[in-house]
Order: C-alpha cells, then sequence, then structure tokens
C-alpha cells in the first residue's frame, strides 16, 4: 500500500495561480494550477482550464503532472462534491453494474438508469466501488428530472457515490 506510505491518501494543495480569460460579455474561461503534496517529495501539479458559456455549459480541460518518486497508482481523476437531492443516475456507457478496466467485458454498452444509492456494492470491508467504464455520458437527476449532464469527447470512468472515495478508504466497515 505505498501510496499511504507517500500520503496520497492525505494529500495537501496549494494554489499556484488563478488567472481569469473574458473572451466576450457571455463567456468566460479560468485557468487553475493547483500543487497537491503527499509525503516524502511526491505528489503532483493540476491544470484545469474552466470556458462557461452563456448557456449555462461548463467546459473542463484537465491536464495532471505527477512528481517525485511514486509507487503504482491505483487511479487518477477528479471527483465533484454534487448536491444530494440528484440521486438519480443515467448513462450511456458499460452497465448496469460496476466494471473496471480489467474486467469490463461482460458489461454490455448501452443506457442506464438507477439511483445513486443503488450503485454501492457493499463489500465486507469498505472500498472503491460502483464504477463504470467507457462511459459517454452521464446524468444526475432529482425527483424531476432535472440536474446536471456530464459529457466528454472520449470514454471515461465515472461513479456516483452516497461517500466520498476518502471516507471509504478510511472507514473499517458499512
Amino acid at each position: 500500500n505505498g501510496w499511504h506510505n507517500v500520503g496520497l491518501n492525505d494529500l495537501q494543495v496549494k494554489n499556484v495561480r488563478l488567472t481569469i480569460y473574458p473572451h466576450n460579455e457571455k463567456t468566460i474561461s479560468i485557468l487553475s494550477h493547483n500543487k497537491w503534496y503527499g509525503k516524502q517529495g511526491v505528489g503532483f501539479d493540476y491544470y484545469c482550464l474552466y470556458t462557461i458559456l452563456e448557456n449555462g455549459c461548463l467546459y473542463m480541460n484537465n491536464r495532471i503532472v505527477l512528481f517525485g518518486d511514486l509507487p503504482v497508482l491505483p487511479r487518477i481523476g477528479i471527483s465533484m462534491h454534487i448536491d444530494g437531492s440528484l440521486d438519480r443516475i443515467r448513462w450511456y456507457g458499460r452497465g448496469p453494474y460496476e466494471s473496471y478496466p480489467d474486467r469490463k467485458a461482460g458489461a454490455a454498452i448501452g443506457i442506464y438508469e438507477s439511483t445513486v444509492k443503488e450503485q454501492g456494492d457493499y463489500y465486507i470491508r469498505p472500498q472503491e466501488m460502483g464504477n463504470k467504464e467507457d462511459v459517454r455520458w452521464l446524468n444526475l437527476m432529482d425527483e424531476s428530472s432535472k440536474g446536471i449532464a456530464i459529457v466528454s469527447e472520449n470514454t471515461l470512468s465515472m461513479s456516483a457515490l452516497q461517500y466520498t472515495s476518502k471516507a471509504l478508504d478510511e472507514a473499517r466497515h458499512m
């Protein structure tokens, strides 16, 4: 469990730069550069270019640059915390159950619907769960079908859970 030894489970963040680029009176881009530090001189630089359009669309272009003598990493990505009322999920990707890069052949690509609560696979020891591979788009909605849509130019691995990765990592039982 080398990533715990170098503090990747408890990273500290420092904002390096935040730059605003107005394109016109209705469109703006924001470049954020944060440096995330673990222990022993390891971590990563995270760059995100947000572009906000007048119609409410938010485009994100992410880049992560690793530094230091890192152990093998299980996954690199971003997480978002969404309002709990968005408890319904609809996606186009592999499903209807969880899939991961090493075991996704049995999960057919299609359009699936579920609830966030149903995404949990309750293992004896809490761990990462509910992942969906080859996702093209994902909607998180409330009971009236209002919410957000996440769309990617490339396929993504995504999950929608009631728990953060950190909470799952620290828990010893459900």
